[in-house]
């Protein structure tokens, strides 16, 4: 179920499609390839898969422009190294996996669809994206939660927090992990 929510929200919430070039920039040990393969699965574009991607940045920039990519999920600390115009000309470009601060979502944001996104492990890849508009004066939100999730911010005794007080984020909804699979103590845990 986690999967089918996740390729229905990416189709109709970015529009990619046939004309699309997708980036597959993440390892396949690592669930954020599962959103690139998913989104241009879903959207019918072609997946362009980045055989620099633990290369020099330069060099992935390269790349992406190679292979004409319009569209790509990247992690802050990649789209610090670089700037919009080394990349060509994406119109979309997804801030995921770490967090994304002022600076860049101002740097990124202008001439371009710019998403933050959020997930933890414990969804399927992605629990909340927001669109950053420019020009951007404070760091990026996590956005809101995709179809048929939920996010709540809790406090300790599992208690929803006043707006603006710190807590730990809970999401509920399809495709969540039920445990850690073998591992009774984390799932404990958690």
């Amino acid at each position: 179920a986690g999967l089918a929510n996740l390729a229905v929200t990416l189709r109709e919430e970015f529009a990619v499609g046939p004309q699309d070039r997708v980036s597959l920039f993440s390892s396949a040990a690592f669930d954020a390839s599962v959103w690139e393969m998913t989104m241009a699965f879903a959207g019918g574009a072609t997946l362009g898969v980045l055989t620099t991607a633990e290369a020099a940045p330069a060099e992935i920039a390269a790349e992406i422009r190679e292979l004409g990519l319009t569209v790509g999920t990247y992690p802050p600390t990649l789209l610090r190294a670089l700037t919009p115009d080394d990349l060509g000309d994406p119109r979309l470009v997804v801030s995921a996996g770490e967090q994304c601060d002022t600076d860049l979502a101002a740097a990124w944001a202008p001439g371009r669809r710019f998403v933050n996104a959020y997930g933890p492990t414990e969804t399927t890849v992605c629990a909340t994206f927001t669109d950053v508009a420019a020009p951007v004066t404070d760091a990026p939100a996590i956005g809101t939660a995709l179809p048929n999730l939920a996010v709540h911010l809790l406090d300790h005794r599992l208690r929803p927090v006043p707006v603006g007080a710190p807590g730990e984020i809970f999401v509920a909804g399809v495709g969540l992990a039920r445990g850690y699979r073998r591992q009774p103590a984390l799932t404990a845990a958690a």
